[in-house]
C-alpha cells in the first residue's frame, strides 16, 4: 500500500511581483522666480541664476543697494530652485544603440 507521505502535494504558487508603473512627469510649478527660466535647460538655469546673483552683488557694491538687493534676492531664489530641479533630474543614462 502507499504511504500517505508519498502522495503528491500541491506546489505552492509563486508570489507575483507587482508590475512596475511608468513614472509620470510631474508638471513644473510656475512661479515668479521660474517664469523667465521656463524654456531653458537645467545647466543654463544654473548659470543664469548664478550670474544674476553675482550681478546683484556687483550692484550692491557700486552703491545701488535697493536695486541690487532685489536682484540678489531674485537670483538666490532662482539659484535655489535651479539646484533643486537639477538634483531631481537623476542619473544620466547612456543612450541605447
Amino acid at each position: 500500500m502507499s504511504n500517505p507521505d508519498d502522495r503528491a502535494r500541491p506546489r505552492p504558487r509563486p508570489k507575483r511581483r507587482p508590475k512596475r508603473r511608468a513614472r509620470r512627469a510631474v508638471p513644473e510649478a510656475r512661479t515668479a522666480a521660474t517664469g523667465l527660466l521656463a524654456g531653458l535647460t537645467q545647466q543654463r538655469r544654473l548659470a543664469l541664476s548664478g550670474s544674476t546673483t553675482v550681478m546683484g552683488l556687483a550692484l550692491v557694491g557700486v552703491g545701488e543697494s535697493l536695486v541690487g538687493a532685489v536682484v540678489v534676492l531674485a537670483g538666490l531664489v532662482a539659484l535655489m530652485f535651479s539646484i533643486h530641479k537639477y538634483g531631481r533630474l537623476g542619473v544620466e543614462r547612456a543612450p541605447r544603440r
